[in-house]
């Protein structure tokens, strides 16, 4: 019912809000299935959050494969890539920009 609704919408507002302070990250996307962005950091363009959308979905959408085709029992929950400059972590289809720490 509702209560439930708003309790699961306060733990996304919650789990955002510890994101956006955490040190070192640049920025958050949420988007469903279909890579259609529903959330992303204040500070982001609404053009750059598609962007990364556009392009991690496939990724994304792959790695999972991959799991599923090593073992049917399991599931890929969470994506870590880190590059010299930035990290991308996904997970459940959303995913958050963060300079790599050493």
């Amino acid at each position: 019912g509702k209560p439930a609704i708003k309790r699961k919408m306060s733990e996304v507002e919650d789990t955002l809000l510890r994101i956006k302070v955490q040190p070192g990250v640049e920025g958050y996307v949420i988007c469903n299935k279909a890579g259609t962005v529903l959330r992303r950091f204040p500070s982001m363009s609404q053009e750059l959050a598609e962007q990364y959308a556009e392009e991690m979905r496939p990724l994304a959408m792959k790695a999972r494969g991959i799991i599923r085709d090593l073992d049917p029992n399991n599931e890929l929950a969470y994506l870590r890539i880190r590059a010299k400059k930035h990290e991308v972590l996904t997970a459940f289809g959303a995913f958050s920009i963060s300079h790599p720490r050493d």
